[in-house]
């Protein structure tokens, strides 16, 4: 092999490994990306709203800190909710209205956990200053998130 061939094969693997590089770093950041997606509608959302109010105006960190322990119940009741409806999916044998039954309180939960993240934002931006709630309201939209 002449010195002009070792270095071509060099440049050769360093540029693949370059390349596999960055397409795992473009598919990771999709992969995260659509991972946040299946969160969406979660209890979880509440930290995403509450961090976000937060870093407009840090005095509305109060109203968060007043609901943590709500907050933290809303997310043990959707997630035992979840587990339930998963449960009666697998259960064998199959018992739709286990089914409806599981989904209905599932509904509930979810409905429960939203009224909560509701109300503390509405509490949070009746405190707000004008400019703290344009910023909130350009990242629930940033965001593609909803009230």
């Amino acid at each position: 092999m002449t010195p002009l061939t070792k270095r071509l094969t060099i440049a050769l693997v360093i540029s693949v490994a370059l390349n596999l590089l960055f397409i795992g770093l473009v598919a990771g950041r999709g992969l995260r990306r659509h991972r946040g997606a299946e969160r969406f509608g979660d209890a979880r959302e509440l930290e995403h709203t509450g961090k976000m109010l937060m870093r407009h105006h840090p005095a509305l960190r109060a109203v968060f800190e007043k609901h943590r322990d709500d907050f933290a119940a809303r997310r043990r009741a959707v997630a035992s909710a979840r587990i339930a409806v998963a449960e009666a999916v697998r259960h064998d044998p199959f018992d739709p209205a286990a089914v409806e039954t599981a989904f209905t309180a599932l509904r509930q939960e979810t409905a429960s956990s939203q009224k909560l993240i509701h109300d503390a934002v509405l509490e949070a931006c009746k405190q707000a200053p004008p400019d703290a709630r344009r910023a909130l309201a350009d990242g629930f939209l940033k965001h593609e998130r909803g009230f």
